[in-house]
């Protein structure tokens, strides 16, 4: 303001020494309308033009110009309306951050000591699984790009199943062209919509009674013969409680000889004469026809730590085996999804901090999905990099090239 003043008060003393010095009255009248129209616009200045900012959706490649209207590129999520005392935003400093929301405060703070640390993934998906199943933890970014497409697939679903006959099952074929161009992986596709209606109908005070890996462990193997070798400790311990672990006496010996292993089975064959077929079950049936082997058998199973689980009506009626085994299956291709979407985004943080330096241009290693194949051959500038990942279960890699 002061400066604006200072000019208008020079320009009035250069434009009284102009007018004394001249005898033209049209130079007089010239000097004085210019500085009206200066002094007006220094009075009421024009606001300057706003700077657009450059977008950040995805950067222009050297070659190819990438809309950012492109249904490979999600905007950065807008968390701030879900940030609560039981929220986790994941990757705040990276292309897509993740919101996580928890059932109480307590599985909050168990999530982010979980990600805050450099454990294994299957340490993570473990966790994640349960939570997902049981209903304790949601990721809204998630859900939104699951429903987003879920209308369109059942329609393509609809009219592929029409074209070939109501009759005809949905299987990986018909998957795969209702979703041919669609970002995700087939198996992604697969799982989440597939198991959809499963892991809606799930029984979710079985999960709080057993717990995930009990309960996932049993609903495949009610009535049968397992080896604890395989399973975690915790999980027998539970089965154990819960009165679902019978004598191991009380099985069939054919469904004893079916928890070992295949070589384990080929050589009890071999000593016994029984014929070698394709399956376990075939061959256990063969040994268990010949007679007077029951101490070679005895002694194959002897030291071996198997136990026959129950199968307990109360929880196979009650509860849907296939229903409970495909939310399962839902919650693990969640949490994979997930925990990759996550991972790949702090990657290609870290890989462009280390090698920003020294690359000349930039490329991917696409992920393979029908969405990001189409980058594969592109080439971006060294300044304006790939924002990957490009979108929810994308996992491809950054390139520094040159």
């Amino acid at each position: 303001m002061f400066k604006r003043f200072l000019f208008l008060v020079l320009l009035i003393i250069v434009s009284i020494i102009v007018i004394n010095l001249t005898d033209s009255q049209l130079v007089c009248w010239a000097v004085i309308v210019t500085d009206v129209i200066i002094a007006i616009r220094c009075a009421f200045p024009s606001k300057p033009a706003k700077l657009v900012a450059r977008s950040t959706a995805i950067a222009e490649p050297c070659d190819v110009v990438v809309k950012s209207s492109s249904i490979c590129t999600e905007p950065k999520p807008d968390n701030t309306d879900l940030l609560s005392s039981t929220t986790i935003i994941l990757g705040k400093e990276t292309r897509l951050p993740l919101t996580l929301i928890a059932d109480n405060i307590g599985t909050r703070q168990v999530i982010e000591e979980l990600f805050a640390g450099s454990g294994r993934n299957d340490s993570k998906r473990g966790l994640i699984e349960s939570l997902v199943l049981s209903g304790r933890l949601t990721c809204p970014e998630l859900d939104r790009y699951v429903k987003k497409y879920a209308s369109a697939y059942e329609k393509n679903i609809a009219k592929l199943k029409q074209a070939l006959g109501n009759d005809h099952s949905i299987d990986d074929d018909i998957i795969e062209q209702a979703c041919s161009t669609w970002p995700f992986s087939q198996r992604d596709i697969s799982l989440i919509y597939k198991n959809s209606d499963a892991f809606a109908s799930r029984n979710i005070e079985l999960l709080m009674e057993f717990g995930f890996s009990a309960l996932q462990t049993y609903l495949f193997n009610a009535g049968k013969v397992i080896n604890a070798k395989y399973c975690e400790k915790t999980v027998i311990e539970t089965l154990t409680d819960k009165g679902l672990v019978a004598p191991i006496s009380e099985a069939p010996m054919s469904d004893i000889l079916c928890a070992l292993s295949v070589d384990q089975i080929r050589l009890l064959c071999d000593k016994t004469g029984a014929p070698r077929r394709r399956s376990k079950a075939e061959m256990a049936d063969e040994i268990v026809k010949i007679a007077g082997n029951e101490n070679v058998l005895q002694d194959a199973v002897r030291d071996l730590p198997l136990l026959l689980l129950r199968d307990e009506k109360r929880i196979t009626s009650a509860s849907s085996h296939s229903v409970n085994a495909d939310s399962c299956m839902y919650s693990a291709t969640y949490s994979d999804i997930l925990i990759e979407t996550h991972d790949a985004a702090v990657r290609a943080v870290g890989d462009y901090k280390d090698s920003r330096e020294y690359t000349d241009h930039w490329s991917i290693f696409s992920c393979g999905c029908p969405c990001c194949k189409k980058y594969e051959t592109m080439k971006w500038s060294k300044k304006s990099p790939p924002k990957i990942p490009f979108h929810i279960g994308c996992t491809c890699l950054l390139q520094p090239n040159g």
